[in-house]
């Protein structure tokens, strides 16, 4: 019809879309653990890249970006106004499986918490 969906740039510089997740999250992003960097790089971790989906926060200033990969489980927090990472972390998986997963995360209705929905573990 006249009003296509267009499918929309996660970044500022990029008028047009598909959003590509490296364009917010660089592979050459640093791990940090519970004791400082690990030496790692994402491009360095199993399973990133493929976004399952998004949900703005209650106050519309933030999205939680799921990714939803075989062998590993991510959830990042993109700036809606800037379009910029704030964090990326990577879900625990539980010790019946074999790999980390995350079907989708869901922000509490104060925006507080973010709770994640683990599709392996059958939890939240």
């Amino acid at each position: 019809g006249p009003c296509d969906a267009a499918p929309l740039s996660c970044t500022p510089e990029n008028a047009n879309g598909p959003c590509d997740a490296f364009d917010v999250f660089p592979q050459d992003l640093a791990q940090v653990g519970a004791d400082g960097p690990t030496g790692k790089k994402l491009n360095d971790l199993q399973g990133f890249g493929r976004l399952h989906g998004m949900l703005v926060d209650p106050q519309n200033l933030y999205v939680n970006a799921n990714f939803f990969t075989p062998g590993g489980a991510y959830i990042g927090i993109i700036n809606v106004e800037t379009k910029e990472a704030v964090s990326l972390i990577r879900l625990s998986k539980f010790d019946t499986e074999k790999e980390r997963s995350v079907h989708m995360s869901f922000w509490l209705e104060d925006g507080s918490a973010i709770l994640c929905s683990n599709l392996h573990g059958k939890a939240i």
